[in-house]
């Protein structure tokens, strides 16, 4: 690819070809259209590649940044289903980097949570089936 360069970790002596990655982006601008663009990076092929050109903390404090958004966004639905601190904490006690944790949903509070996005009929409608069920 024109404007690759070759990467070189002479400590282990590995040569090895970056991989090109796309990062698109949108923008709402002040007359309320949407912009994008799309530039391209220069990533390594494993984890042991980016390392070798980023540098291990670099590599390190993004992961567990990444690790951490995933982890909160786990968190809210559990705080939104009434969930204590003491109950997140076990659910997320043997959390591993890149291991997707079990998603349990509590359907009666999926419910009431969407419940007044209902129309009034999808209410009625539901009601009907929920006592229906013995």
């Amino acid at each position: 690819m024109a404007g690759q360069l070759l990467n070189v970790n002479f400590k282990e002596r590995r040569i090895f070809m970056p991989k090109q990655v796309e990062v698109t982006a949108k923008a709402k601008m002040a007359d309320d259209s949407t912009k994008e663009e799309t530039i391209y990076i220069q990533a390594g092929n494993s984890a042991v590649e980016s390392i070798d050109m980023f540098g291990d903390e670099a590599v390190n404090s993004n992961a567990i940044r990444n690790w951490k958004i995933t982890i909160q966004s786990g968190m809210r639905g559990l705080i939104k289903a009434g969930k204590s601190q003491a109950e997140i904490q076990a659910k997320y006690k043997d959390a591993k980097l890149g291991v997707a944790a079990d998603r349990t949903t509590d359907p009666a509070g999926a419910l009431v949570a969407r419940w007044d996005s209902y129309s009034p009929e999808e209410q009625a409608n539901i009601l009907k089936q929920l006592k229906s069920k013995k």
